[in-house]
């Protein structure tokens, strides 16, 4: 057993350090590559293109269209001969030619050097890749943006769910139907009672108030009655002393 996991260690250390010596080797060959492809496009080159230029306005369109381009530093044309030389630190004369082709003439050809074929259906290829990775990004951005939508409606969901279940424990909470109805009942026949009640009170107060007004006004009869009969008796006893005196004046003459 002991054997077996020093083997297996072993085997592992090995294995990691060729993968670490892979590693350590692929960087070098990309950085020798980068190196490479500085290198090359920093040497100056020279291509020839066939550009047809009727004058020199059209070597001057030329000229202009590709003057600071992508490393160019110097441009010849010959209009006789219809070339444009190109001179300068570039790495893709095919590029030039296509510079020209769209700015200038569709008709524009590179003569020196001649283009690589390969080279044409690699940078072709990478183009088919860059547009199908750009398809796969937007296909991506628009389920992320789908699936964005889906979790907010998952989420707006979820919420009425938690809000109905919180209305259910409420109703659930609630005593029963039968017995609510029963207080309903009960509640209505105390109203109605009480409404009772309030009539039979608000008649007896009608009937006290018409009893307090005859009260006030019998009150207000005998005391009319006794100040009446007590001016009677206050003019008899006045009628009675006077009589006296005339009855007592004769006698005194005699």
């Amino acid at each position: 057993m002991g054997k077996n996991k020093q083997n297996g260690e072993a085997d592992n250390k090995s294995k990691n350090q060729k993968n670490g010596d892979s590693n350590k080797s692929d960087t070098k060959n990309q950085k020798n590559g980068d190196a490479e492809k500085s290198a090359k496009k920093n040497q100056c080159k020279e291509i020839v293109l066939k550009v047809y230029m009727h004058c020199e306005g059209c070597a001057s369109q030329v000229s202009h269209c590709l003057r600071g381009y992508d490393g160019v530093e110097q441009i010849k044309t010959e209009v006789g001969e219809n070339k444009v030389v190109v001179s300068g630190k570039f790495d893709d004369p095919v590029k030039i030619l296509r510079r020209v082709q769209k700015k200038f003439s569709k008709n524009a050809e590179l003569i020196s050097p001649k283009p690589n074929p390969n080279q044409d259906q690699k940078k072709e290829q990478q183009q088919k890749k860059e547009v199908e990775t750009e398809r796969q990004i937007m296909q991506a951005k628009g389920e992320i943006e789908e699936l964005k939508r889906q979790l907010e409606e998952s989420k707006i969901e979820r919420q009425h769910k938690e809000e109905c279940e919180t209305i259910r424990k409420l109703i659930s909470a609630q005593p029963p139907r039968a017995e609510t109805e029963k207080v309903i009942a009960e509640l209505k026949r105390e109203i109605a009672e009480l409404e009772a009640e309030s009539t039979a009170s608000w008649r007896l107060l009608e009937l006290r108030k018409k009893q307090f007004a005859l009260l006030l006004h019998v009150v207000d009869e005998l005391q009319n009655t006794m100040e009446d009969e007590q001016k009677s008796l206050v003019d008899e006893i006045r009628t009675a002393v006077e009589d006296q005196r005339n009855t007592t004046e004769p006698m005194s003459v005699d």
